[in-house]
């Protein structure tokens, strides 16, 4: 970990000497080297490792919906086994991927498997390191060749668009052009769909080809925690030290008690050159060098006294205050960054709640939405045309849903949300997309249970609609007052 403060430590500066220029940085091979830093804090630091475990938790999977019912079942079936290494599902590759978004950007890219069953979807979905896509000698530090322009392993054409990345293959070093793998976004062939590189939203000024980690804002914070961290185990070795000085008015006392290099043991016996010399003109005793069970002889009128290892540098305080600014940093209120929700209240944390999806949501329906959609539509017209049927965009065409937010009070949300149906200001189906489900697989389930339960039982209960007249929150008497 030590390696990693140095190596951030000694390229910082420079970096900031080269954000004049976007891609200078780039260029010059610097981005490595903070993505690296950034990829080593996650792996050895709690609170980095913290902010992926957040990412993780909280933006969640996206699914679709309000698409076509057979595309989505086929798609749903397929998500369950889509990565191409293991068979990993949709779902943990969403996860996968979020993490990485929070040290890096990633490579998507939907290839195929050798080892699907006839007459099954061979599309699978990989992702690749961030810091495999680099550049291959031949286009290091140069314009256009052959009509490409290659910056930290994008490929541009001579329309400065993006076209495809390169990436360095397992087990080599780098150092030759055959080394790199070129993956195009689109097949020139067929138009569909291949990789593409997934930034965290506002992680690229424009004209930058790579986004920057979300944890670079908060790599001196954490280096700082880390830091005090070592002083509070220093501070609290110290104090479980018992400190002692002793004082002699003994003319026989041994020269320097308790100080000097050398061991003195009782009656020890006479070194090399020193024959002449007899036990009695040599110190009896060390007390800097005693060891466990040793009974020291000390000479007359001597004095022991104890120093207390007091006082408190407060260090856990300070501790505090550069979490707060690795939270701000990085925009996950403090709170939920350290799953800490004591001392706050319900509108405090649904505050905080709040901005933590709105963050998350912009990685949900940005760029993980993007990407999926374009997995989606080629599992689908694949899916179709196994069955001889050319499809058309009805039948790949879909919304997305995130996940629900936690409800820190679900009688106080539920209240607001009859007021907003009662006034005609929210539709049910926004509602069922808030808590993360799909509208029409909701009511579906609802038909379902009445008729089961009007077979079974003789009778279905009533689907509860808002009530016409809802009190206004804080209203009653009976209301009881948020805890400050």
């Amino acid at each position: 970990m030590r390696q990693a403060y140095k190596l951030l430590d000694t390229n910082i500066d420079r970096w900031l000497s080269t954000v004049k220029s976007e891609n200078e940085l780039l260029q010059n091979g610097e981005y490595s080297k903070i993505v690296a830093a950034a990829k080593a804090f996650v792996r050895n630091e709690q609170i980095a490792n913290a902010v992926k475990v957040t990412a993780e938790t909280y933006c969640g999977n996206i699914t679709p919906d309000k698409g076509h019912a057979v595309s989505k079942k086929a798609f749903n079936e397929w998500a369950k086994h889509a990565g191409l290494r293991s068979g990993e599902s949709l779902g943990e590759l969403n996860t996968e991927l979020v993490g990485i978004l929070t040290w890096g950007d990633c490579l998507i890219v939907l290839d195929r498997t050798p080892y699907a069953p006839a007459g099954t979807i061979s599309a699978r979905v990989k992702l690749i390191d961030p810091l495999c896509v680099q550049t291959p000698p031949k286009y290091r530090n140069k314009g256009l060749v052959s009509g490409m322009k290659v910056i930290l392993g994008v490929v541009f054409d001579v329309n400065d668009i993006e076209i495809g990345y390169f990436v360095l293959k397992a087990g080599l070093d780098g150092s030759k052009d055959e080394h790199y793998q070129y993956i195009p976004c689109y097949d020139d062939k067929t138009g569909r769909f291949v990789s593409a590189l997934v930034c965290r939203p506002g992680s690229r000024f424009p004209g930058q080809a790579r986004g920057f980690p979300m944890l670079l804002a908060a790599l001196f914070s954490i280096n700082a925690i880390d830091k005090l961290s070592e002083f509070t185990v220093r501070e609290a070795n110290v104090k479980s030290m018992l400190g002692i000085v002793v004082t002699t008015d003994s003319v026989n006392a041994p020269p320097a008690l308790g100080v000097g290099d050398e061991v003195f043991k009782l009656n020890p016996e006479p070194k090399e050159g020193e024959e002449g010399k007899t036990n009695e003109d040599k110190p009896k005793v060390n007390i800097s060098q005693l060891e466990s069970g040793d009974v020291p002889v000390l000479p007359p009128n001597t004095d022991i006294k104890t120093i207390n290892n007091g006082g408190n540098l407060d260090i856990s305080s300070g501790i505090k205050e550069q979490l707060k600014l690795v939270a701000a940093g990085m925009g996950i209120p403090y709170h939920i960054l350290l799953k800490d929700f004591t001392g706050i209240n319900f509108s405090a944390g649904k505050l905080e709640i709040d901005a933590l999806f709105r963050l998350f949501d912009l990685w949900n329906y940005g760029p993980i939405m993007r990407v999926f959609s374009e997995i989606y539509k080629w599992v689908v017209i694949e899916w179709w045309l196994l069955r001889g049927v050319i499809p058309v965009p009805a039948m790949w065409e879909n919304d997305w849903i995130g996940p629900g937010a936690p409800d820190p009070d679900p009688l106080k949300s539920a209240h607001a949300e009859s007021v907003r149906l009662s006034t005609g200001t929210v539709a049910r189906s926004s509602l069922a997309g808030k808590r993360g489900d799909d509208y029409e697989q909701t009511l579906q389930q609802i038909k379902d249970d009445g008729e089961a339960e009007k077979r079974t039982l003789g009778r279905s209960f009533a689907i509860g609609w808002a009530a016409e007249k809802s009190a206004t929150i804080g209203s009653s008497k009976d209301d009881v007052e948020e805890d400050e």
